[in-house]
């Protein structure tokens, strides 16, 4: 036996201590260990729901935006044909005119 800090103390004792104090504190970790990953798979989950609204709205804000850029396109075609026409007649005419 050895005395270390007024106590009286055994390597028997104190390996079967520490065992069970051991056990304890992997036990503690472990439930620890879980509790930490229970709350980061529901911190996980929300994060996804919160996602998956926002990607939700941006399909549709993306579904808004091709379609009114598809009339813009389409009247931005018709001005475009506008202007081909005009500038045709004008150069027919101008021709017709000098010959």
């Amino acid at each position: 036996m050895k005395k270390e800090e007024g106590i009286l103390f055994n390597r028997a004792e104190a390996s079967s201590t520490i065992g069970v104090e051991d056990t304890f504190t992997k036990f503690s970790h472990q439930k620890l260990a879980e509790e930490i990953a229970l709350e980061a798979l529901d911190r996980i989950a929300t994060h996804e729901k919160e996602c998956g609204v926002r990607w939700a709205e941006a399909i549709i804000e993306l579904r808004e935006l091709r379609s009114a850029t598809k009339k813009h396109a389409a009247r931005w075609e018709k001005l475009a044909w506008l202007i081909v026409a005009t500038m045709l007649t004008c150069i027919t005419t101008i021709l017709t005119y000098h010959l």
